[in-house]
Order: structure tokens, then C-alpha cells, then sequence
């Protein structure tokens, strides 16, 4: 599960700015199905669309799944990941862009209401989620450079309802960077940084790398 957020002040316009859930589907048709009917059904922001990243074996059966006007599908290229996620930030028309991922679930369905409102603020880069594993414990709630190698997930461990140090495991935070499961970032900052960096950060990282230039 993920999106575990306490609710705090935040500004978007009368008029709600379409969101792109780019969704990164892997190769299992009833997983990515199941998903895809989810972020539908458990989302209670209406301007938003998904994309879907995905094989070609998929794209088929999935549009056919899902004939709706908010709904399509960019075929995953032999290519970098940063390259395949590029790609369908292009094939996309959300002011604002969240990267999701099969194995994601929306625990309220004011999350993407919550991600967008801070995205859509200038000051911010991007903004990213609570993300916890099955067992409702912390899997990531933003990332922190200078241990565990070279950066380490905030709160890794911790229940669901601890506070942590200072209640920080309670609270609205400001990271180094957030990862690529749930980042949400306003699409003029996106193009302004080029997207993600797909020559040096291909295949890990660039989420990272992209949120310290976005910032």
C-alpha cells in the first residue's frame, strides 16, 4: 500500500490541473489489470488519465481492457528505463505528472489530490508518499543522502503509526529526494530539466537525479 499522508494546506486552482499517472506495468496482464482498475476506482481526484508502460504483448489487451478516453498505452522500447519513461511523459497531457507502479495501491482516495497540491506549488521540485509494504510497515518515505552507500529510505522499518524521531515519521518532510514510486512533479519543472538524464543515470538513480535538478 502506499500514499499514508496527514493532510496539510496546500493551493490548487478552481479549476483542478489534469494529472498523468504514468503507470510502469510489468509483464503480468492481470496484475497491471487489477492495478490499472484500482487507481480508477480508488481515486477520488477526476481530472487525471493513466498511461501505461508497458510490453508489447500487453498493449493490446490492456487498451482493449480499458476503452476509456483517459486511458492509453506507450509501448516499452528496448531501451534505458529513464529513455522508456521519457517517452511517455511525451505521449501524455497532465499538467502534472505522478509515476506509479503495478505493485501500488492507494490506501485513501484523496492521495492524488494530496501529491498534486504540493506539486502544483512553485517551490517545489517534487513530492512523493508514505509507501508501506504489506505488513503496514515504512518501505519509503523519501530518501536521504549520505548513508546506507550513497542514499537510504527515510523511516525504513518503522510501523505505520510510529512517530519516530521527533514525529517525523508523522509529519509532512522535506528530503533530499523522493524515489520513482510516487513522485509527482509539475510538468513545466520536468521539461525545464530535461526530463530524467537517460545517458547518465539510464537505469537507477534517475528519479533521484532528477529531484535534486528539479529542486
Amino acid at each position: 500500500g502506499i500514499y499514508d499522508l496527514h493532510r496539510v494546506s496546500y493551493v490548487l486552482p478552481e479549476k483542478a490541473p489534469r494529472v498523468s499517472l504514468i503507470l510502469r506495468a510489468g509483464p503480468d496482464l492481470d496484475a497491471a489489470k487489477k492495478t490499472i482498475e484500482t487507481f480508477f476506482g480508488e481515486t477520488g481526484y477526476e481530472n487525471f488519465e493513466i498511461v501505461a508502460l508497458c510490453g508489447e504483448d500487453l498493449t493490446k489487451d490492456l487498451e482493449n481492457a480499458f476503452r476509456r478516453e483517459n486511458f492509453k498505452t506507450v509501448k516499452r522500447e528496448n531501451r534505458s528505463e529513464a529513455e522508456n519513461l521519457n517517452r511517455a511523459v511525451l505521449q501524455s497531457s497532465g499538467e502534472i505528472l505522478c509515476f506509479v507502479e503495478t505493485n501500488l495501491r492507494p490506501l485513501e482516495k484523496g492521495w492524488l489530490e494530496e501529491l498534486a497540491g504540493f506539486a502544483f506549488q512553485k517551490e517545489i521540485g517534487a513530492s512523493g508518499a508514505k509507501i508501506l509494504e504489506r505488513d503496514e510497515t515504512v518501505l519509503d518515505a523519501g530518501l536521504i543522502f549520505g548513508f546506507d552507500g550513497l542514499m537510504g529510505p527515510a523511516h525504513r522499518g518503522l510501523s505505520r503509526e510510529a512517530d519516530g524521531n521527533f514525529y517525523r515519521a508523522r509529519v509532512i518532510n522535506n528530503f533530499s529526494a523522493v524515489s520513482i514510486s510516487g513522485l509527482t512533479t509539475h510538468r513545466a519543472a520536468f521539461d525545464e530539466a530535461g526530463g530524467f538524464d537517460a545517458e547518465n543515470t539510464p537505469d537507477a538513480l534517475f528519479a533521484a537525479d532528477y529531484c535534486l535538478r528539479a529542486g
